[in-house]
């Protein structure tokens, strides 16, 4: 569809669970990474397995050696549940990184998680910055209304959770 409008999209490289063993999830993540090291860019695709929450618990362990680092941030500090009812701890809060320029700010989805990101301008001004540097940001499942809430859907289609308003 977004071909047909000619609107800029991407594509899935790589499906990680199609097979829900965890050696077969491992193996296609490794080829996610190939892919990424010769495209400079890979998308994979998984569910919320526990197989697949276990191997990937078990590669983000290892991505610094991949040269990759990965910074969590929560919108005030202490645990958050998710809307499936897992409790994440950040690394630190969105306070302490404002000010840090990223490659890549991954929304979460789910609600209402989505609404609260939403509603903190904090998180507007980040992406804005984030547009502004020409850098990339992703939202998924019901967060992409955070993008149009921060004003970068203007102009562009987008797709979101059936379930989520967009701003």
């Amino acid at each position: 569809m977004a071909l047909e409008y000619a609107v800029p999209s991407a594509g899935r490289n790589v499906f990680l669970d199609n097979q829900r063993d965890p050696e077969a999830i491992l193996a296609q993540f490794q080829r996610l990474v190939r892919i990424a090291r010769s495209e400079g860019h890979a998308i994979g695709i998984g569910h919320p397995y526990p197989e697949t929450s276990q191997v990937l618990r078990q590669v983000i362990e290892r991505l610094p050696e991949l040269g990759v680092r990965l910074v969590s941030a929560a919108l005030e500090p202490g645990p958050v549940t998710a809307s499936r009812g897992v409790t994440l701890l950040a690394d630190t809060t969105l306070d302490e990184v404002m000010e840090r320029e990223f490659d890549l700010i991954v929304l979460p989805g789910g609600l209402p998680g989505a609404d609260h990101l939403d509603r903190d301008p904090r998180i507007h001004e980040l992406l804005r910055r984030q547009q502004q540097g020409g850098r990339y940001a992703a939202a998924i499942c019901a967060a992409p209304k955070v993008l149009a809430g921060s004003g970068l859907l203007r102009g562009r289609r987008a797709t979101r959770h059936r379930l989520s308003r967009a701003a």
